[in-house]
């Protein structure tokens, strides 16, 4: 029996995330694990009459065979398809659903940047002119890494997603406007003492209209202006790679020197 609740979390990224409209160009992409989140946004989808759905399924060990065998020609060719796709595409969904988070971890991080920046225009393209969305789908792999077991992190999960987010973004919109009046700020903690200048700059509220769930408000420094030093105390996993104990010192907003525990 499908849980309920994967139904409510398709129906707020179809109406309040993406605001799927008929006669649109719908892609949905989505990792294997994430079948059944996949079929409710689908169904949602259809019943909205677009133009064309491009439904884009993923397995996970696709990237890890590709960084395995590609060579470097293959690194840098540009998928002109997928390119040509995404400027005729008027909503992407993104659904990930996490086997194994550390599938990359033996990847050169190299390959993954070089990469990146050759897939780099596509993503632009999509956050600048498609209305887009990702989340990720609960899974043994995710719930894990949450300390978690897979029921826990549910239910974490779908009490995050199913809220009201329009009352939550008008009370975003108070911090947002606090924000965009300040010029400077500075954090500070153990090991952390930090300085940057943020006038000028265009803050933004992400109020669960490109990642689900959300709820951050955020702007850019002025390039120069980063001053100090900081410690993160919480790891972070990046395309499978796990860093810890990162320290970096910033002079003029350059990175000066950086260290890690791990990664």
């Amino acid at each position: 029996m499908s849980d309920p609740r994967i139904a409510k979390v398709a129906e707020i990224l179809v109406d309040y995330s993406t605001e799927v409209k008929e006669d649109e160009v719908v892609e949905i992409y989505a990792s294997e694990g994430a079948k059944p989140l996949f079929l409710a946004v689908y169904r949602e989808v259809v019943r909205r009459n677009p133009k064309e759905i491009v439904c884009d399924i993923w397995f996970d060990e696709m990237e890890e065979i590709f960084f395995q065998e590609a060579d470097d020609s293959q690194l840098d060719k540009f998928p002109s398809l997928n390119m040509y796709q995404t400027e005729h595409t008027d909503v992407w969904i993104g659904l990930g659903a996490y086997s194994n988070t550390r599938r990359l971890t033996s990847v050169d991080p190299r390959r993954l940047a070089r990469r990146d920046k050759v897939r780099w225009p596509i993503v632009r393209e999509r956050v600048r002119n498609t209305r887009w969305v990702g989340t990720v789908f609960p899974t043994e792999a995710v719930a894990q890494e949450a300390d978690m077991s897979l029921s826990e992190f549910e239910d974490f999960y779908y009490r995050a997603v199913d809220i009201d987010w329009r009352k939550l973004s008008q009370q975003q919109e108070e911090v947002r406007e606090l924000f965009q009046k300040g010029r400077e700020v500075t954090i500070k903690a153990e090991d952390t003492d930090l300085t940057m200048s943020i006038e000028g700059r265009t803050v933004v509220s992400d109020d669960g209209k490109v990642n689900m769930p959300d709820g951050e408000i955020f702007t850019t420094p002025l390039e120069d202006s980063v001053q100090g030093y900081i410690k993160y105390t919480y790891p972070a996993i990046y395309r499978g790679r796990e860093v810890d104990g990162v320290e970096l010192w910033f002079e003029d907003g350059e990175v000066v020197k950086a260290k890690a525990t791990k990664g």
